[in-house]
């Protein structure tokens, strides 16, 4: 079984209720703001926000960037690692830079395209918890193989074409951007032309059929829908 996730910010109390649920062949992906931050950036103490998940059954967790992550720390995975596949953090736990891709189980492929503008980042400090690679660019999308076939696309933010859809379920739009990321990944669907797309960033839950394409925006943790099953 698939779930998909909306942006947990390193409290992942919710996620644990799931996943002690869950099976091991069983996959989660969160559509950004996961939360890699060090503790020590906001509170006392050392360590990840991520050394608290609990996955007793071994399901894989999954997760795009958002804008509230460590992007300089994700930046050094990927130069480490590559961006082309997944990279794994710790056991069953996977990094998905911007651009990659992973065939599930049942031979459908899920594009990897995180990023978004943070409407708080004058409130925040650059390049301690606030980094300007949080949005996408150019170069990220010009890391994905068009060439290939790609089912569903997971996301922290939405494309364009959700705009009017965006304004009816978030009354507060004007606090939110539409930013080069939202302008990029309407290129992506237009190339792709996926049947689902899931995302987060917006803290509502809703389902629209928009251009033959099903897209889900997800709650935050702790709210009503924040996880569904696919």
């Amino acid at each position: 079984m698939n779930y998909f996730c909306g942006d947990t910010h390193g409290e992942f109390f919710f996620l644990n209720q799931r996943l002690k649920e869950a099976r091991k062949n069983d996959c989660f992906f969160i559509c950004g703001d996961f939360g890699y931050w060090d503790r020590s950036t906001f509170r006392e103490g050392t360590g990840f926000y991520h050394d608290k998940i609990k996955n007793p059954n071994g399901a894989k967790i999954y997760f795009c960037d958002g804008n509230h992550e460590q992007h300089e720390w994700l930046k050094d995975l990927e130069r480490e690692h590559g961006w082309e596949h997944p990279i794994e953090i710790m056991e069953t736990l996977f990094f998905c830079p911007r651009g990659s891709s992973l065939e599930l189980s049942d031979g459908r492929r899920v594009l990897f395209a995180g990023g978004a503008d943070s409407i708080d980042k004058q409130w925040r400090d650059a390049g301690v918890n606030w980094f300007p690679q949080e949005t996408m660019k150019y170069s990220d999308y010009a890391r994905i193989d068009f060439t290939k076939k790609y089912d569903i696309v997971v996301s922290h933010t939405c494309p364009l074409n959700c705009m009017g859809w965006m304004k009816e379920v978030y009354r507060e739009i004007s606090q939110k951007s539409f930013d080069l990321t939202s302008d990029l990944l309407q290129s992506i669907f237009d190339r792709v032309r996926p049947k689902k797309w899931f995302f987060g960033h917006w803290h509502r839950y809703d389902v629209r059929e928009l251009d033959n394409c099903i897209f889900t925006v997800l709650n935050m943790a702790g709210r009503s829908k924040h996880i569904v099953k696919e």
